[in-house]
């Protein structure tokens, strides 16, 4: 009978630590979903970039400031309106947030050569509060000696 009880004790504690840990990620898309609606977004004002080797060793690092950036305006329904700076149209489209990953899709018309898929923004959320974005994206390099790099965008929030 206690090795009987004992074994459901630990399957009482197993299931309340697992069911647990899978609200965290989904209450954290729910915090930053709530963020992402209430503001309009500017940037990337800054960009960071780490470059590493095949041994995951940091190799150099460069900071930028805005260049192409972008003012997104993120609607509870899923879509998404934004815009360029070096263009006065105003395109839509949709965006998903899933385990703190953005992914933007519009079908935009191709007017510059480097945007030729439907992907828009596909980054993780790093850090997000009520002024400030920070995305995190992972690159593959071409470049000798250089494995991958790790680009965070710096955004804020505009009125």
């Amino acid at each position: 009978m206690k090795i009987i009880f004992k074994c459901l004790l630990l399957l009482i504690y197993l299931f309340l630590f697992f069911s647990c840990t899978k609200d965290d990620s989904e209450n954290l898309d729910k915090t930053n979903r709530s963020i992402l609606i209430s503001k309009k977004w500017y940037g990337p004002i800054e960009s960071q970039y780490f470059y590493y080797d095949g041994n995951d060793n940091e190799v150099r690092n460069a900071i930028s400031g805005m260049h192409d950036t972008f003012t997104f305006e993120f609607n509870e329904d899923s879509s998404v309106m934004f815009s360029y700076s070096f263009s006065e149209k105003t395109h839509n489209g949709n965006w998903k947030l899933n385990n703190s990953n953005l992914l933007i899709t519009s079908n935009i018309d191709n007017e510059f050569s480097f945007y030729k898929t439907s992907k828009v923004l596909d980054s993780k959320i790093n850090s997000i509060n009520n002024s400030e974005m920070i995305l995190e994206k992972i690159l593959d390099s071409q470049e000798e000696g250089i494995s991958y790099t790790k680009r965070f965008e710096k955004y804020i929030s505009i009125e």
